[in-house]
């Protein structure tokens, strides 16, 4: 998923990994903390941040992953140095059930 503002020029990669069963998102500025939050549910945050990439443990990105197969809508918040904030960028969840499938097919060699 990408979204971006190209008034401001800032931008936000949400990648999840099948392989290593861990969500992380890439900003254009570099990131102290990253909040997710899938439709009216609780914003779950993470400060694991190095350089433009922030990232959530397992279990952490296991608990978004499920919100991400049954919700409907995202919104993203990353708060960078020198208190500058990306977002909040809201996404559409639209389709990614059916990639995460593909994704898993191809992780176990189908």
């Amino acid at each position: 998923m990408i979204d971006g503002n190209s008034l401001l020029g800032t931008f936000a990669l949400v990648r999840y990994s099948v392989a290593n069963a861990t969500l992380s998102v890439m900003v254009d500025g570099v990131g102290q903390r990253a909040s997710i939050q899938v439709d009216q549910w609780p914003f779950i945050s993470t400060t694991i941040c190095t350089g433009s990439t922030c990232s959530w443990e397992q279990i952490r990105s296991a608990e978004l992953l499920q919100e991400f197969l049954r919700g409907n809508n995202m919104t993203l918040q990353v708060s960078l140095q020198g208190d500058n904030m990306v977002g909040p960028l809201r996404m559409s969840l639209r389709g990614f059930a059916q990639q995460y499938q593909k994704a898993l097919q191809v992780q176990q060699g189908r």
